[in-house]
């Protein structure tokens, strides 16, 4: 493998620290490294509004938002990169009723073509009030979707085309407009659609889904919306009870597409007819999310999913040191230290990238949920 150079997040939204290959790696002491540059892709963690200066955070949401993407344009531009090259964003706030806000201060960062964007409100995040996570591309044949009947907001677009991937926004999927959550999902299915033909793909396509809700106890109902779209060869999925949402909307939906073939992995994994456990595209690996269902604690919940996980990696012919991100879910933050007390123990060389929030809840009462990327492709 050729040597690379991989920034490793000592302290959470802290000092980076720079290795120059395997040979001189040190573990962290948090399990998540800040970027990994794998393909032509460059995923990032989540990252936080702290001033490097001062060490503090800036006082109110606007100005931490503001640091937190200064702090995020340096770190790319490590990498080589600048926030042009982002593709896709994740975006958390524990700020109630800010997000009309986050998206007039977050727009001012991409007059050009902005990144697919997902946005919601949360409990409680690790060591900040505000946090973004970036999938970013070193491809310069980057292009933004943009469906004639849906109309595109100056902070987002509604789909970007990197490669063979297809990164949907959350913006337009779900609405806001009166009606039942089932509703949403048959109206935001429909745009999704809009957005796949728009770039010569099919519902067939999308190989992962992410679906928000504020109300979790609704999932059941959106369930129905998706086997009914999605009748043969689902794809994997994530389900997650949030505070708030984009325009007071129940629901939202992300999804990735991809061009090309796919193979369903679910060896050792029971899937379920609306989600499928794992699909790998090429050198790609997406993983469903999983919840915990053990009665013994966080730490053997994160136990018990990442075992589960493992399996569908090495169904796939991967390992742990393949995964390039993950997203945690804790239902209390306070479980934070023991979730990563578990969660580290299952990587002994290097950390993938990750986000942690505090969701509002998750299904079957678990207390974690986690979701996984792996990519076998060499990391630069």
């Amino acid at each position: 493998m050729k040597p690379y150079r991989i920034f490793t997040l000592l302290l959470a939204l802290a000092a980076l620290s720079s290795s120059a290959g395997a040979a001189t790696r040190t573990r962290p002491r948090l399990p998540f490294t800040a970027t990994i540059h794998v393909g032509d892709t460059e995923y990032v963690s989540g990252w936080g509004s702290r001033d490097p200066k001062t060490g503090k955070h800036p006082e109110g949401f606007e100005a931490q938002t503001h640091q937190l993407l200064v702090n995020l344009r340096k770190l790319l531009q490590r990498q080589g990169l600048e926030l042009s090259n982002v593709v896709h964003t994740h975006a958390y706030l524990t700020y109630p009723g800010r997000i009309a806000d986050f998206y007039r201060v977050y727009g001012e960062y991409f007059p050009g073509r902005p990144p697919a964007l997902t946005t919601m409100g949360i409990n409680r995040l690790p060591a900040t009030e505000v946090e973004i996570t970036f999938i970013a591309s070193h491809r310069p044949d980057v292009t933004a979707i943009h469906p004639p009947n849906l109309a595109s907001p100056g902070y987002a677009s509604p789909a970007i085309r990197d490669g063979a991937f297809l990164y949907v926004s959350d913006m337009g999927l779900g609405g806001s407009r009166p009606g039942s959550v089932a509703d949403q999902a048959r109206e935001g299915i429909a745009n999704l659609e809009s957005v796949l033909r728009a770039a010569g793909l099919g519902i067939r396509d999308v190989v992962k889904v992410e679906i928000y809700l504020t109300d979790l106890e609704q999932a059941e109902n959106v369930d129905g919306v998706l086997r009914s779209v999605f009748l043969t060869a689902p794809p994997t999925r994530t389900v997650v009870g949030v505070n708030e949402l984009p325009g007071g909307a129940q629901l939202a939906i992300n999804a990735i597409a991809a061009r090309g073939g796919r193979r369903v992995v679910a060896q050792g994994v029971a899937g379920t007819g609306d989600q499928s456990p794992a699909i790998q595209v090429g050198s790609r690996l997406f993983l469903s999310g999983r919840a915990g269902t053990s009665r013994d604690g966080v730490a053997a919940q994160v136990r018990e999913v990442m075992d589960d996980l493992g399996l569908l990696l090495q169904a796939a012919g991967m390992g742990f040191s393949q995964v390039v991100k993950g997203k945690v879910y804790l239902t209390d933050m306070d479980d934070y230290a023991a979730m990563n007390e578990a969660y580290g123990s299952y990587f002994t060389d290097l950390f993938p990238t990750r986000s942690c929030i505090e969701v509002g809840s998750l299904p079957g009462n678990a207390k974690v949920a986690i979701a996984l990327t792996a990519d076998a492709s060499p990391r630069r």
